[in-house]
């Protein structure tokens, strides 16, 4: 959802003591998942060859094609950018997209660990100031992800 002029935010808050409680109030801890909703444990095995097509060239088009502010690290869409297609940085470009390509192969095709790849999934979280005063809560996910997930 973009933020627009007929929208009630007008700004962010900053992080004091208050509204970091309002923010877990927000969000509060998981809770246990009930079993009756959950599918049985079937490991479908995916052929990795389903995945080979995502390439250098398709993270170079997806980091041109994103946009936003970045996540925990703070790395926006340009910086990527930067660094994926500049001619500035040479190979080396082309290099990360490739590594990059081979981290979502790997994870579209492997499982692994979720303490591997936390830092990947993590959100920043923003308190966004509404008209009345109130927080609405926004989490910025790694842009990094973003590329990952449109490739």
């Amino acid at each position: 959802k973009f933020v627009d002029v007929d929208d009630s935010i007008v700004g962010v808050h900053k992080l004091t003591p208050s509204i970091i409680n309002e923010l877990q109030r927000k969000h509060p801890p998981a809770e246990p998942c009930d079993g009756r909703i959950i599918l049985p444990d079937t490991n479908t095995i995916v052929q990795p060859v389903i995945f080979e097509r995502i390439g250098s060239d398709t993270i170079t088009k997806c980091a041109k094609n994103i946009h936003g502010s970045g996540g925990p690290s703070r790395i926006d869409a340009e910086t990527w950018k930067n660094l994926i297609c500049s001619k500035a940085h040479g190979a080396e470009g082309s290099q990360l997209a490739e590594e990059i390509a081979n981290l979502t192969r790997r994870l579209c095709s492997e499982e692994i660990p979720y303490e591997y790849i936390s830092s990947l999934m993590s959100c920043r979280l923003v308190p966004l100031k509404k008209l009345d005063n109130s927080v609405r809560p926004v989490g910025i996910g790694e842009t990094l992800r973003r590329i990952i997930s449109k490739a």
